[in-house]
């Protein structure tokens, strides 16, 4: 009876640590059934692909990663919603769980903090803006070196990422209009020069 009333009294004396542990479990059940429930999803969709179509400015991009570079150019894809940009990218190497996918829709810098170097071959940025790309110059150049995000006054929640080797690719409804009104031209000549872009217009990536 006495070891019963001890366990009683640590288990109600840590009913904080206790009620985390629940929640954390309860969090971790649920990502496990989403997670379950997208691979459903993914699997439907993986049966009604068609072929997507070859693009040279594709294959240029994908040739630098054939050796170990100190900067990339990163890929652009430029045309109307429904074209297939987004799931061209999540094929473009024939496995889609390893794309890290990112939406840069008015926001200053991509939030990678769950980005994973050692997993993740393809890092899509969602409408990422050509103000965006410039002022993350040397993220979008994928050097060989940790790459600072988050940074701040204090950096209190600043963090690291390595992109080198990691292909970037954006998908963007109107790049080159945005691109067009940027006052700098040397902002302009950086983005040319360190870029593949692909216009789609609003034909479809695939057959």
């Amino acid at each position: 009876m006495k070891n019963d009333s001890q366990e009683y009294v640590k288990i109600v004396s840590n009913v904080g640590g206790n009620l985390d542990n629940i929640k954390r479990l309860e969090r971790e059940v649920a990502n496990m059934l989403l997670a379950a429930k997208l691979e459903e999803i993914q699997k439907a969709l993986r049966g009604k692909l068609q072929p997507f179509k070859k693009y040279s400015k594709v294959d240029e991009f994908l040739a630098q990663y054939k050796e170990i570079r100190s900067r990339y150019k990163f890929l652009v894809l430029e045309g109307q919603s429904k074209t297939g940009k987004t799931c061209f990218t999540k094929w473009l190497l024939g496995n889609p769980d390893r794309v890290f996918e990112t939406n840069c829709a008015a926001c200053p810098e991509p939030e990678l903090r769950d980005f994973n170097s050692l997993y993740h071959e393809i890092i899509l940025f969602d409408e990422a803006a050509p103000e965006m790309v410039i002022n993350q110059k040397k993220l979008f150049q994928a050097p060989p070196c940790f790459v600072e995000m988050g940074c701040s006054a204090t950096n209190c929640h600043s963090y690291r990422v390595l992109v080198s080797g990691t292909r970037l690719v954006i998908c963007s409804n109107g790049w080159s209009e945005a691109v067009a009104q940027m006052r700098s031209e040397a902002d302009k000549d950086w983005l040319r020069e360190n870029s593949f872009v692909v216009d789609v217009k609003n034909e479809r990536m695939y057959s």
